[in-house]
């Protein structure tokens, strides 16, 4: 649980020089400094419950959103969704905000267990393979083409 070990990392994404990994055991995103893997810190404990997909968009040089697939059991059903974080790079340190929660009401859509998250960096869209089909999200988690 200490900064710089892992419990069950299930997924990674690369901007810049940071390596970011989603770990389901500890239910966080952890940032490394590459090449040298110096740890940065993590961020998401506080909200992830069953992660299991991670995806980035570049807002600026040291400035991202970061994706991440979910899902909690609730009333004996589960429940799948995305949480959208606000990240931004200090000096040695990493700065993660969560912003919201989509995919599971029916203004956004439901989705069925997530079988992939990645990120339209040019149309500005979120891809959400859920069900056996892509579910289309803005950055903002409202419902796409």
């Amino acid at each position: 649980t200490d900064k710089g070990q892992f419990m069950r990392p299930v997924d990674t994404v690369i901007a810049d020089d940071l390596l970011f990994v989603l770990e389901q055991g500890n239910r966080r995103i952890q940032v490394f400094h590459l090449p040298d893997m110096e740890s940065f810190g993590f961020f998401g404990e506080i909200r992830l419950t069953k992660p299991s997909h991670i995806a980035l968009y570049r807002i600026e040089l040291g400035a991202f959103y970061i994706y991440v697939a979910d899902s909690v059991e609730l009333a004996g059903e589960t429940q799948n969704h995305i949480l959208r974080f606000s990240v931004s790079r200090g000096v040695n340190t990493i700065h993660g905000t969560y912003l919201k929660t989509f995919g599971y009401t029916p203004d956004s859509g439901y989705l069925d267990k997530i079988s992939s998250l990645e990120i339209d960096q040019t149309g500005k869209r979120v891809l959400v393979g859920s069900g056996g089909t892509i579910r289309a999200f803005t950055l903002d988690g409202e419902s796409a083409r």
